[in-house]
């Protein structure tokens, strides 16, 4: 099956990358899995934090940079996981990797260049990368087995 091309937005503030990732979550089934790529201080957590407050998460978003993984529940469960201070993929074992990619819910990895051979291949990539100071240029790829 061909991939579909790259859906590249280009948000000008936060305002407007939140009103991308809303629309965004509107293709979204709740049961998918979703590699953030993206410098330092990019918006991974932030879009997370959109995609969660879509789908009913009430509680505020943090990044687990130091647990790994946080769970939400909205109306589907959310794994929101991070990966920046994986050293060495054979760490992901220790987080339960293969149970959590084959579990139901949103799934969601920041920084998932670290787990690139073991993320399934039916995905979807988004890249986020700085237009201006305040700008971003959203980058969305499905990927399809």
């Amino acid at each position: 099956m061909p991939q579909p091309e790259p859906q590249i937005f280009e948000a000008l503030d936060t305002q407007h990358q939140k009103r991308i990732i809303q629309r965004f979550c509107q293709t979204l089934n709740g049961n998918e899995l979703i590699a953030f790529y993206g410098e330092l201080g990019s918006g991974k957590t932030f879009s997370i934090g959109i995609i969660a407050e879509y789908f009913g998460v009430a509680e505020p978003v943090s990044s687990p940079s130091f647990n790994l993984m946080n769970e939400y529940q909205g109306t589907v469960k959310i794994y929101h996981i991070d990966l920046y201070r994986i050293k060495d993929p054979v760490e992901l074992e220790f987080l339960g990797w293969d149970y959590i990619i084959q579990s139901d819910g949103l799934i969601l990895i920041e920084w998932a260049e670290k787990a690139e051979n073991f993320l399934p291949p039916e995905r979807i990539d988004f890249e986020i990368e700085y237009v201006v100071p305040q700008g971003r240029k959203l980058i969305i790829t499905r990927k399809y087995t």
